[in-house]
């Protein structure tokens, strides 16, 4: 064998970006160790680089994702409805002041008439209690004075001034309808239902929004390490590419091996533009999972965290018992709750629909007494209370009302019954769905063990035979297009190991959000470890 072509052939072998190979069978690989939060290996990042952790990732997400920020208004708008469903109960004060002319014809002077001047002035106060109870007290104050004609046919003062005050109190009981807390205050019963489920989804919308990043952070990263081994492969395929080429000018090599070459070159170059096209998507979704402004997410620095490894003998352990996950689920999963607080709440509006079919009797009693005084002047005014009846007045009796038919009663049951019965399906549902889901990510996860098991073994097996093909070439007992065959399997093995590495990521991400355990609230605020991002759930 001619001795140039030896050397030639053994640099192309031994070029540091010859072997794609390094960054799996390194130990130190940031797609193999536990997450650190910072960058272990210089094949894949670049330690002058800034970085984008993980933790940065989640954490800005919970800041400025819309959906959480809109979620947040919502809460504040379901606080402002409970605040004015409870005014149904407030004190409701009224006032008011009339003043009046009366005129009475005199049939015997013809168009001429008699006054009567009168003013009034009275106060009241409302309340309606949870109770179902109504109580009014109410002031009225009055006073008149009457002008007759005299025989000159003008209008003098026909007696002093009357002035009179009225104290009384009224109470309404209703017998039937309406009766009770849960029949008079069911607006404001269903608004507090509301508010807490409002609460829930908020946090339910930060789980939601720290799995989508995180998901996209394992996807960015997936798509980053892929774009490293693209640009490997396409070094490697220019550099063979320069050395074919200098062998076949020196008459080394025949012509006609260029071609392949030249192509496999061809074939890298373009894997590499998928790639970076890859991680451009990658990278967007990663921002706008993240809630950043647009012009920022092109500025997001290459990810800095590592790909889970799964013990398939620890998954085995943990992952047998899936009702215990699906208990978890049940107990956790704040969507759930928030749906069983508005469920709660149509069953509040249940309920007082029911009592709406029932005839509304109410008692009134009513107790009061009349003061009265003649004459003006301030001083007269305030007697007016020191000359009253000796014994109140009072009444009392029962108003009955009931709409033949109740059309609108029993509709609006019908309605309310309705929605409830929906609501219960619904929970039904997000119940059986968030079970199945579980137990689909436990037997994936088992399966990503596995796949990454037997995408370790390809990755090994096609280095040796990398090297092997390497030295039958060296020693003329193989082609080019064998050696380049090899190395090409090799590459598609380390890519296959990278997909196995984010599925299993993703479904360890997955299976927390699942059960309810992705974000950790304390006084309602979010708080996320990376640590349980990378690691199994234990029920």
């Amino acid at each position: 064998m001619n001795f140039f072509r030896v050397i030639a052939l053994f640099a192309v072998s031994f070029v540091p970006f010859l072997n794609p190979s390094r960054a799996f069978s390194n130990n130190n690989s940031p797609i193999n160790t536990p997450f650190t939060g910072k960058p272990e290996s210089p094949i894949l990042f670049n330690k002058s680089r800034e970085y984008f952790d993980l933790s940065d990732a989640v954490n800005k997400t919970m800041q400025l994702q819309p959906s959480i920020l809109i979620q947040k208004e919502t809460v504040s708008l379901n606080a402002g409805i409970l605040r004015s469903s409870s005014g149904d109960f407030d004190w409701r004060l009224e006032s008011f002041t009339t003043y009046s002319k009366d005129y009475s014809p005199v049939p015997s002077l013809g168009a001429y008439y008699n006054e009567l001047d009168s003013s009034v002035v009275g106060l009241k106060l409302g309340k309606l209690f949870r109770s179902g109870l109504y109580f009014e007290p109410n002031l009225q104050y009055s006073q008149a004075q009457a002008y007759v004609k005299n025989e000159f046919l003008q209008l003098e003062p026909n007696q002093p001034v009357q002035k009179t005050a009225r104290l009384s109190f009224l109470l309404r009981v209703p017998l039937l309808q309406g009766l009770g807390k849960k029949n008079t205050a069911v607006r404001e019963i269903s608004a507090s239902r509301e508010l807490d489920a409002a609460r829930l989804n908020l946090l339910f919308k930060v789980s939601q929004a720290v799995q989508d990043t995180a998901l996209a952070y394992w996807n960015y990263l997936a798509a980053f390490t892929r774009l490293e081994v693209l640009k490997e492969s396409e070094e490697r395929a220019r550099s063979i590419l320069e050395k074919t080429d200098s062998l076949v000018k020196a008459d080394e090599l025949a012509a006609a091996d260029i071609q392949s070459v030249a192509a496999n070159l061809a074939d890298k170059e373009s894997s590499r533009i998928s790639g970076e096209l890859a991680v451009n998507e990658a990278r967007t979704s990663l921002g706008q999972a993240i809630g950043m402004p647009y012009g920022e997410i092109p500025r997001i620095p290459p990810p800095s965290a590592s790909f889970p490894v799964l013990d398939m003998k620890l998954l085995a352990k943990r992952l047998s018992d899936s009702a215990a996950y699906c208990s978890i689920a049940m107990s956790n999963r704040q969507d759930l709750q928030a749906l069983k607080k508005q469920i709660e709440g149509i069953e509040a509006q249940v309920v007082a629909a029911r009592d709406q079919l029932s005839p509304a009797l109410n008692l009134e009693l009513s107790i009061g007494a009349d003061s009265a005084i003649s004459g003006s002047g301030f001083q007269r005014t305030t007697q007016t209370f020191e000359y009253r009846q000796k014994s109140p007045d009072w009444s009392t009796g029962i108003r009955f009302i009931y709409p033949l038919g109740n059309n609108t009663a029993r509709g609006n049951l019908e309605q309310v019954l309705s929605r409830f019965n929906q609501g219960r399906i619904q929970l039904m549902e997000s119940e059986r769905t968030i079970q199945s889901a579980i137990m689909l990510i436990l037997s994936s996860l088992i399966k990503n063990a596995q796949e990454i098991e037997k995408a370790d073994l390809a990755v090994r097996s096609y280095e040796i035979a990398v090297s092997n093909e390497r030295e039958k070439y060296l020693m003329g007992e193989a082609t080019m297009l064998n050696l380049l065959y090899i190395q090409d399997r090799l590459d598609a093995a380390l890519l296959g190991r990278i997909s196995a590495l984010q599925g299993a990521a993703t479904n360890l991400t997955r299976l927390r959000y699942e059960a309810g355990r992705l974000v950790r609230f304390e006084n309602g605020e979010g708080k996320v470890d990376v640590e349980d991002l990378v690691t199994v759930l234990v029920p």
